[in-house]
């Protein structure tokens, strides 16, 4: 039995995403959408992926894909796009901000003009937050440096 609930994940060739993708179970969703920019260069993620299941794969960037159409006639989003890399996050911050910010807000924005989310069910995972990921709403963040992800200040 797989139930035909559609789901759109996005960076799912990231570290977790990829993790994701290979643990989803038979019996939940029958179709999956994956949305990355291949940055990751995980294509090998993309190799074995659970029986089952029709899986398409579009390649784009949150930044500029029609994500009004990546979201459509989908149940379930999960957005896990982001630029974790904290060392390289210092030498484009811009492009930090860009992704982590700008495209958490398209993938928002297109998930609830399609009704696919709610403000009340809206959340984001604890690792991005410490990550440098901001919350939805929140101002800008400036870029975590590694040891503040770690818990640890900077030497």
């Amino acid at each position: 039995y797989v139930t035909e609930t559609r789901l759109l994940i996005t960076g799912p060739l990231g570290h977790v995403g990829s993790a994701f993708i290979h643990a989803l179970r038979r019996d939940r969703y029958g179709d999956v959408r994956l949305l990355d920019d291949f940055s990751s260069l995980r294509y090998t993620s993309l190799f074995h992926l659970p029986a089952g299941k029709r899986f398409s794969v579009i390649e784009g960037d949150i930044r500029t894909a029609p994500l009004e159409d990546c979201v459509k006639d989908v149940d379930v989003v999960l957005h896990l796009a982001a630029i974790t890399d904290a060392p390289a996050s210092f030498d484009d911050p811009e492009r930090v901000q860009a992704v982590n910010d700008d495209g958490t807000r398209r993938v928002v924005d297109a998930s609830l003009a399609h009704r696919r989310v709610d403000h009340e069910r809206l959340r984001q995972p604890a690792f991005a937050r410490r990550r440098g990921v901001p919350d939805v709403g929140a101002e800008p963040a400036e870029p975590v440096r590694d040891e503040q992800a770690r818990g640890r200040a900077p030497d």
